[in-house]
Order: structure tokens, then sequence, then C-alpha cells
């Protein structure tokens, strides 16, 4: 088995290797198949986050609409949030405006857009659904993100339902984790919904 440093630089290769029209083909697709799942009806609150265009990261953007336009016709406050890297290199998660978020993000640390900091922050044990950004999963939801361990620590002490939406050539039957890294519950690609709870080691 490579190591997660191989299958980092590997998987986030193909990624970037995808043209503009595969990668909003597949993107597309992938988030049909999230919004076939009917959430968002239920969702409360939910973690999103800034996609990077450049690293052909899937993109958060419809889910963001389709959760605003939920909670202006069913007249519910569903709160959004987004990750901000602070200086102990931690992430917090900010809650945005439900129908203008863009107008809320700017450009911080790593190129990535982030919420304001005067944006309330909302912990972690408060947020119902997160959307988990990575490089790599297997069919049991662990996952390889880019190494900075974020996402493990912050979300380690809730019960959060952790999503991730990925292309299907980055879902693999098995790749190598370590006891602290924490698996998503659901994997979301543009061919099929992988419940990882039910997948059998």
């Amino acid at each position: 088995m490579l190591a997660k440093t191989e299958l980092r630089a590997i998987y986030r290769a193909r990624r970037e290797a995808l043209s503009l029209e595969e990668q909003l083909e597949l993107n597309k697709d992938i988030i049909t198949n999230f919004l076939s799942l009917n959430l968002l009806q239920d969702i409360k609150s939910i973690a999103l986050y800034s996609a990077i265009s450049s690293r052909n990261e899937i993109s958060t953007k419809q889910i963001h609409t389709e959760l605003a336009i939920v909670s202006d016709t069913c007249k519910k406050n569903v709160i959004i949030t987004y990750p901000k890297c602070y200086n102990d290199n931690e992430i917090r998660f900010h809650h945005v405006s439900t129908l203008s978020g863009d107008f809320y993000l700017k450009e911080g640390r790593f190129g990535i857009k982030e919420p304001d900091s005067r944006c309330p922050i909302i912990g972690p044990e408060n947020i119902g659904v997160c959307i988990v950004p990575g490089l790599v999963f297997d069919v049991h939801g662990h996952r390889i993100g880019y190494g900075m361990g974020h996402y493990d620590r912050v979300l380690q002490h809730c019960n959060t339902k952790k999503i991730a939406l990925a292309y299907d050539f980055q879902v693999l039957e098995e790749i190598p984790y370590d006891t602290y890294d924490i698996p998503v519950d659901l994997i979301v690609t543009e061919k099929r919904v992988i419940h990882c709870e039910n997948i059998k080691t």
C-alpha cells in the first residue's frame, strides 16, 4: 500500500489534470447526487468550504444556493458556516448570511476564501452536517487531506454528520490511516453514494 504522502501527490495531480469541461460536468453530477439525498429539508446547520478552483476542488456553491432557497421558502433559519484558519493552525466555523455568503468571504491563508472574522463563530458541536474536503478516500470513510489535520482535530469531539464530495477516481478500496484520523460517514461521487458505515471491514 502506498504511503499517505505518495497518495496525496498522485491524486492531487490527477485531480488538477481534469479539464475545465470535465471538472464542471463531474461537479454538476456530484452535486445532483448530493441533492438527491434530500438532506436539505432537515438541515439546521451545515459547514461548507470554499473550493479552490485551481485545484479542481468540488464546489459547494450550489449547496449554499439550494439551502438559501429552502431557508427562504420554509421560513427556516439555516445556519451556514465556512471554516477560517487561525494563527494557532486551528479552524473555526463562522456563520455567514444565508443569502449572500460570498459577500462575507475573503481570501485568507493558503489562498482560500474565508469568512470575515466578525461573523459569529459556531462551535462544531452545534453543526449538524459538515462537508469535509479531501484528496483521497476509501470506502470505509477514511480520508487523506492536505496533511494539516485541521478537520480531524475540530471534528474529534462532536457527532456531526460528515460528508465528502469526491470524484469517483478519488475513492479507493483501502488507504492508510492513523488512529487520530476522523472518517466520514458518506461519500458522494458522480457515480454513487457510499454509506461508509455499511461497508464491512
